[in-house]
């Protein structure tokens, strides 16, 4: 079982972002929306049977997941399965 931990930030105009743990704080590997300063609202654990490729990742993806799981209060997400960009196939962790 490998497991990430994922910041999610909160910015004005409903915008928001995510980084990963070690990521310079302004440096956001995903955004939604228009806004600027950021907040950090939320840390999520996403737990997952093989370890991630990050360059393969669609974060964009993966922060939508991230916005649902601080709607519904749930910091942790157990057998994650990460989306990959491009069309890829989903892996199966």
């Amino acid at each position: 079982m490998y497991s990430t931990l994922i910041h999610l930030h909160e910015g004005d105009g409903d915008s928001w972002a995510i980084n990963l743990v070690g990521d310079i704080a302004e440096m956001h590997r995903a955004e939604k929306g228009m806004g600027n300063r950021f907040r950090k609202v939320w840390s999520l654990e996403l737990q997952s049977e093989e370890a991630p490729d990050m360059s393969r990742i669609d974060w964009d993806a993966v922060l939508e997941r991230a916005v649902y799981a601080y709607d519904m209060n749930d910091p942790v997400i157990s057998k994650f399965k990460w989306p990959l960009k491009g069309g890829m196939k989903e892996r199966t962790a």
